[in-house]
């Protein structure tokens, strides 16, 4: 789920891009949000155990999408579950179980439209999915990479070793791995966003556009300042303290510099009195760890790693000093590696995940799959969206510069929605052990939850924080009535989830001004009268500018 509400908060500091903006690039691309996403179009069939595989369309859609743009792609996905992260997937668990037997309770109760939705919220990656998907992608002679651990682990490595040029994934934990370029939210027409991290950490001149303070100070923050706050604030190892949010977690961390300063002061607040866990600044330091030094694989060594390998050793030669914690439990906590002749064969997708024992490839009949899914790609075809057409468009209206008029194509909106945690305190003093110490946290977090466990939705990226979004990037919709599109867009964003394969772009090009000129706007009067919502309403209302300035 990524780093709670960390993405919304940084959206003002997120450039409105097209995919072909990264043309001749190699993308780190976390390949289980596409697999989830592929999964949203086929989740009745797989919560009831009905052979399918419609989930790969999607992933092959959006990699025909990145090679017409000569982007080269390596997928990479999650390997092993770290130990740090057990508790988080027990909960999830069992979430996802409760709604599963509520959309069967939907589904016999005839109510078939709710019942999709909760199987939608209940979707699993299985492991024969992940071995289809491994063999499907090394018959296309695509490249990918089964992560030792977190795939985001593994995408960062890749981008601070040079060997991708900039990150796809649809969270935000990249931003805690310090990935210096990642693009959020990529759509099937090319419509995403981007977040040139390492830029706008570089100097205090380039993040001076941003207006937001709070997000001015979370950029100029040390790398452990950074990882810190996201950690307070919420991720999938350690839930927050209640009422703690990101912007709070800035601004304490921004009075007392550090961890230790940070919580002690924390402790002595009214708000926080009684909320905070007695070891909360180690199991912070601890989780801290993760996210510096995890284990990935080196693709040029052929081995296992750590993050940041050169850190992580200077940081080996001073733990007998501090007497942190453990060496066995720190290896826990980045995770163990395997032994060395089968490292190899993991990242390759050759063995189990969990068995390490070598896998048979999957029975797949190759031409007929992709006969389908061809088919299904000729009945969606869409345009890629040239989304900086807004700014030209714009400068064009200011200055009636004809070079800068576009051809522009309409986008859908982009959501954001983040899953909030909630807190804990330990009230017994015993023998450290960071793993029990997250666990009697979540102990609390699911005790506190479960009245409410049905509420709680586990939804793709697309559809995180839609409110937060539409303000900052409007649909274009040339339909019969604006009115009737707002109403159908604000019932379809409270009600239903996204389904990438549900959009089918509504094309406008204005690809010259003879083109213009020859279909006039109809109803004028009207469109006048009404906001710019649209670059293509604003080009036609400004028709006799252009041709006076051509005349001229």
């Amino acid at each position: 789920m990524g780093i709670e509400n960390l993405l919304n908060f940084l959206k003002p500091a997120l450039v409105e891009r097209c995919i072909t903006f990264y043309r001749g690039k190699t993308a780190a691309i976390d390949a289980m949000s596409w697999l989830y996403r592929g999964c949203y179009s086929c989740a009745h069939e797989l919560n009831q155990d009905i052979k399918t595989n419609d989930y790969l369309y999607y992933v092959q859609k959006m990699l025909i999408m990145l090679k017409e743009y000569e982007i080269t792609p390596i997928l990479i996905f999650d390997g092993r579950n770290l130990r740090a992260k057990e508790k988080t997937e027990q909960m999830r668990k069992q979430i996802k179980q409760q709604n599963l037997l509520k959309a069967k309770e939907l589904q016999e109760s005839g109510n078939t439209d709710e019942a999709k939705k909760y199987f939608q919220r209940c979707l699993k990656i299985r492991k024969q999915m992940m071995y289809t998907t491994f063999d499907v992608l090394r018959e296309l002679e695509v490249q990918y990479i089964i992560a030792p651990y977190e795939a985001d682990a593994q995408i960062a490595h890749m981008c601070l070793s040079g060997q991708c040029d900039f990150a796809i994934t649809e969270d935000s934990d990249l931003i805690c791995y310090q990935c210096p370029l990642i693009v959020f939210k990529l759509q099937s027409n090319g419509a995403c966003f981007e977040l040139e991290l390492q830029k706008l950490r570089e100097s205090r001149q380039n993040r001076a556009h941003i207006k937001s303070d709070d997000i001015r100070q979370f950029l100029a923050f040390k790398n452990e300042q950074l990882i810190d706050v996201c950690i307070m604030s919420g991720c999938d190892y350690v839930p927050s303290i209640r009422g703690m949010g990101i912007r709070k977690a800035i601004d304490f961390m921004s009075k007392y510099d550090d961890i230790s300063n940070t919580i002690s002061k924390l402790k002595k607040v009214k708000q926080f009195n009684g909320k905070i866990p007695e070891e909360y600044e180690k199991i912070v330091k601890a989780t801290r760890l993760i996210f510096q030094f995890q284990t990935v694989y080196c693709p040029i060594k052929k081995q296992w790693v750590q993050l940041n390998q050169e850190k992580y050793d200077g940081f080996l030669e001073t733990l007998e000093q501090d007497q942190f914690l453990p060496l066995d439990q720190i290896q826990q906590l980045v995770g163990e590696r395997i032994q060395e002749n089968l490292q190899v064969q993991f990242c390759n997708g050759d063995l189990d995940i969990k068995t390490l024992v070598f896998r048979e490839r999957m029975k797949i009949d190759f031409p007929q799959l992709f006969k389908r899914i061809e088919r299904r790609l000729e009945n969606s075809k869409q345009q890629i969206v040239d989304i900086e057409a807004k700014q030209r468009v714009q400068q064009f209206l200011q200055t009636a510069d004809i070079d800068n008029l576009p051809e522009f194509v309409e986008k859908p909106a982009n959501i954001i929605r983040e899953q909030q945690f909630l807190p804990a305190k330990r009230t017994q003093k015993e023998e450290l052990n960071i793993f029990k110490l997250c666990e009697e946290i979540f102990d609390q977090q699911e005790k506190h939850n479960q009245q409410n466990v049905d509420d709680l939705e586990i939804v793709q990226g697309d559809d995180e924080n839609e409110e937060g979004m539409k303000q900052q990037q409007k649909q274009v919709q040339i339909t019969q009535h604006n009115n009737n599109n707002d109403e159908i867009e604000s019932n379809g964003s409270s009600s239903e989830f996204f389904n990438p394969f549900s959009i089918k772009s509504k094309v406008t090009n204005t690809q010259c001004l003879s083109q213009i000129k020859s279909k006039p706007t109809q109803d004028q009067s009207t469109q006048k009268k009404q906001s710019i919502k649209s670059i293509e309403k604003a080009l036609k209302q400004t028709q006799s500018t252009i041709f006076s300035f051509v005349k001229k």
